[in-house]
């Protein structure tokens, strides 16, 4: 009864000169009725200002992501407490929530100071006119003491490990090997899921794979234990393929992408130094070129890959 008033006291919804009462109904039923959070921002709101009414605080630091709920706890903070956001993520053009408007008024309130994990990364926040001021390098705990590079691999045997980020990722390379399935048939293909998304959708998908590539493994674990195991590390929008650069496996940059551009190379600004692929042709090509390295000439390429995810990490 009470979700039947509320949907009779909806706003029409209207943009571009349209109008929709079905819109917003739609939109608000699916919420109440999968049970998300939708008071999250207005308890975090009461609890940030209850909390500073008690105590007195100079700084607070928190996970900038740049969500609604962060911006329910900046506009609830007294004006003394100092806000640092730290930018963890890799960042990437899909990340349009960073975006600042030349309007200022319409900015959404932001942290005093902006701690990112890396040169290159600053860089992508001054780009998208972050005051240099405001953006300071705190470093991140991804980067990891770079391995040696690989000295022994069979070149015509590849160790590939596909590092999922986005459930969609996984239909996306099988539509991508689909087109040449000989591409991975000398190769061992093991697919990490990633464990926040659609678990269930990600299985399904690498079911699919199995139907034209029968040896693909479905693995997880330590992430360091994967990359021992493997040469080879494949990845879209995932900071663990960069992660796994530094731990001692070569980076292939596969694009899986959705809507968005979610290629996290577009920070390095030394692109050059990793394989960016988006056809099967593109992706055979780069196997190609990595099973034509010798050892020396590998751990050259590794190390220019580790070079190059430095400034982000």
């Amino acid at each position: 009864l009470q979700l039947k008033r509320l949907e009779r006291e909806l706003p029409i919804f209207q943009v571009l000169g349209y109008s929709s009462a079905y819109f917003l109904k739609t939109y608000i039923t699916n919420i109440l009725e999968s049970g998300q959070e939708i008071f999250a921002e207005l308890e975090t709101a009461t609890a940030v200002s209850k909390l500073t009414k008690r105590c007195s605080y100079e700084r607070m630091i928190y996970a900038y992501e740049e969500r609604s709920i962060e911006r329910a706890l900046l506009m609830n903070l007294p004006p003394q407490t100092r806000s640092y956001g730290f930018a963890h993520a890799v960042m990437h053009e899909g990340h349009i929530c960073f975006n600042t408007n030349k309007n200022l008024a319409a900015n959404p309130p932001r942290p005093n100071i902006v701690l990112v994990t890396g040169r290159s990364t600053r860089e992508w926040f001054l780009g998208k006119d972050f005051a240099a001021e405001a953006v300071k390098v705190m470093g991140s705990p991804r980067a990891s003491t770079p391995a040696p590079g690989k000295k022994a691999w069979n070149p015509h045997h590849l160790k590939l490990l596909l590092m999922v980020s986005h459930a969609h990722e996984i239909f996306a390379f099988e539509s991508l090997i689909k087109k040449n399935p000989s591409l991975l048939k000398h190769h061992q293909l093991t697919i990490r899921k990633y464990p926040y998304d659609k678990i269930q959708l990600q299985t399904e998908g690498i079911e699919r794979i199995r139907a034209f590539i029968p040896g693909v493994k479905d693995e997880g674990g330590d992430l360091l234990q994967q990359v021992a195991a493997n040469d080879v590390v494949l990845f879209a929008a995932s900071s663990g393929g960069l992660e796994a650069i530094f731990l001692g496996d070569i980076g292939l940059y596969v694009s899986l992408d959705g809507i968005f551009k979610l290629n996290p190379l577009s920070v390095l600004g030394r692109q050059e130094a990793i394989f960016s692929t988006h056809t099967s042709l593109e992706l055979e090509n780069a196997l190609k070129f990595l099973n034509s390295l010798g050892a020396e000439d590998l751990d050259k390429y590794h190390q220019n890959q580790i070079h190059a995810v430095q400034g982000i990490y």
